[in-house]
């Protein structure tokens, strides 16, 4: 893990890259899902570190305590 400084800014789509493996085929993958509302809120975190920022998200409130994983 790493961490990055003077970053004012963050846009979350609400989206994850997720690797996952094919049982039947062994095959590794990346599949895109919905963003759990924990990672959506650690990464409104993300912009403001050492001083006010702000967070930008690409879905509405609802779609956060709805469709997102809780």
């Amino acid at each position: 893990m790493c961490t990055f400084f003077n970053f004012f800014l963050v846009v979350d789509t609400g989206f994850v890259k997720t690797r996952f493996i094919t049982p039947q085929t062994g095959v590794e993958m990346l599949k895109v899902i919905p963003v759990a509302k924990f990672q959506a809120n650690q990464r409104a975190g993300r912009a403001g570190r050492e001083s006010a920022g702000k967070c930008f998200r690409l879905f509405t409130e609802g779609k956060l305590n709805i469709h997102l994983f809780k």
